[in-house]
């Protein structure tokens, strides 16, 4: 099969052709329609690149991580001294065969993946959050390579690769859906939708009525400020510099937008909610900077929930009763929320389409950084059947 190869020290990952290896007992093999591209696939490449920690990846490593959540750390340990990989976690699909014990799926489902696997048998699991699974189904690094190219261990990124023709997952990383939902707009539901909707109606527990602050509406922001609207909220603010982002966020139903480059967005935000601050508020950028200020502008008893960075001073997190929270994966239990999202897709009430600014092939993955700069699309998918 094809597939984006990602040599560190290289450049950007170029179209190459990648053995893949067939599934085993709880494995799954799907051909790849479209692929989402996050910005944590960017972020870990530069990361990388630069050693720079950017985001989330200014985190590998982390002591406390590893004694937390062994799975999650064996996984990015890897990704961060591997030599090649195919980025990518945002897939839909078509399922091509199956491994004997898979009951889940069957070969002609239509199916998106999502960047977590879960074993269902650990204290996670069993207490309902399974995006928090302690061990992790995956094949470890001593173990035969999913993917290779001329005989050299290719990872997954995410456990996914969805950069490429072809995916090899575990079952529980695969949700089924509909013939009926378009592949670029099912491709985003694996991360952007699953982490900006469930941080508002998981995490947070937006409540109706209530005021909400967005710091960034790329993908998982946009998607944030929906799931706000959709808990019922009152007042959604959207931040951000691109006009053209600020724009989709009015339609998305965002009630007011500030662009932070015309002056402080904490005080506007205040003069807003008349002094009092909102009831929630979403850092999505991975600059503490912004988080910071995703935390200044809480009320009492506001809720900061940081999705990719965290502020430095929270002292008055005591006297104002206040409380910041992350939300990994928008604390998802895909097997149950994904078709709930697909149903609020299907009602009208929840935007993917809108969202997809923009399908480029395979072969133009140099463009994407260009295209999110500028602002155009609050997500860029890769189309591997155009």
């Amino acid at each position: 099969m094809r597939g984006l190869l990602y040599r560190v020290g290289e450049g950007p990952p170029t179209l190459t052709d990648i053995d893949i290896d067939t599934p085993r007992p709880d494995e799954v093999l799907v051909r790849v329609q479209a692929a989402g591209v996050c910005h944590s696939d960017l972020q870990f490449m530069e990361t990388r690149e630069t050693s720079t920690p950017r985001g989330l990846y200014g985190m590998y490593g982390a002591k406390r991580e590893a004694r937390l959540q062994p799975g999650i750390t064996e996984r990015r340990t890897e990704e961060r001294e591997a030599d090649m990989l195919v980025m990518g976690h945002e897939p839909c699909g078509t399922v091509l065969e199956v491994g004997s014990a898979v009951r889940a799926v069957v070969p002609g489902d239509r199916v998106i993946a999502i960047g977590m696997s879960n074993c269902g048998r650990c204290r996670s699991c069993l207490a309902g959050l399974p995006h928090l699974c302690l061990t992790l189904p995956r094949r470890s690094p001593s173990d035969t390579p999913r993917l290779s190219w001329q005989g050299r261990r290719v990872t997954q990124f995410a456990n996914v690769g969805a950069f490429a023709e072809q995916i090899l997952v575990h079952e529980t990383s695969l949700v089924k859906i509909g013939d009926d939902i378009p592949a670029p707009a099912a491709a985003i539901l694996g991360c952007c939708v699953a982490t900006g909707v469930g941080s508002a109606m998981n995490t947070a527990r937006v409540t109706p009525f209530s005021s909400v602050a967005v710091f960034g509406t790329g993908g998982i922001g946009m998607s944030a400020l929906q799931g706000s609207s959709i808990c019922g909220a009152g007042t959604v603010i959207a931040v951000d510099p691109s006009p053209g982002k600020r724009e989709l966020a009015r339609t998305l139903g965002a009630t007011h937008v500030i662009d932070p480059g015309s002056g402080d967005p904490v005080d506007a935000i205040l003069e807003i909610t008349a002094g009092q601050g909102v009831d929630f508020s979403f850092e999505t950028t991975a600059i503490p900077e912004v988080a910071q200020q995703a935390y200044d502008v809480l009320g009492l008893r506001g809720r900061l929930t940081c999705l990719s960075s965290a502020p430095a001073d929270i002292r008055t997190v005591v006297s104002g009763e206040r409380v910041v929270q992350g939300s990994y994966l928008g604390s998802t239990r895909p097997q149950t929320d994904i078709p709930y999202y697909l149903d609020l897709y299907r009602q009208g009430r929840l935007h993917l389409d809108e969202m997809v600014g923009k399908c480029i092939a395979p072969d133009e993955f140099e463009s994407v950084e260009e295209i999110l700069a500028a602002g155009s699309a609050a997500r860029v998918v890769i189309d591997f059947e155009g």
